[in-house]
């Protein structure tokens, strides 16, 4: 089935022009992510759905740039 889904798709394809690309600041989404102490080591894993006030309230750290 999913071979003959991508055959399928490939018949219906449109060519394309033009390719955008962009960044931006994304803040209070939902994700999993790694705390961490004054010694930079991983303090906490916060989930999601992470029910430990302690853990929830940590302030979010700014991500490094790649």
């Amino acid at each position: 089935r999913t071979a003959a889904a991508a055959k399928a798709a490939l018949e219906k394809t449109t060519p394309f022009t033009h390719v955008g690309a962009g960044q931006a600041k994304v803040a209070q989404v939902a994700s999993n992510r790694r705390v961490l102490g004054p010694d930079g080591k991983v303090k906490y894993v916060r989930y999601s759905a992470t029910k430990d006030k302690k853990v929830r309230d940590e302030p979010a750290k700014p991500s490094l740039r790649l």
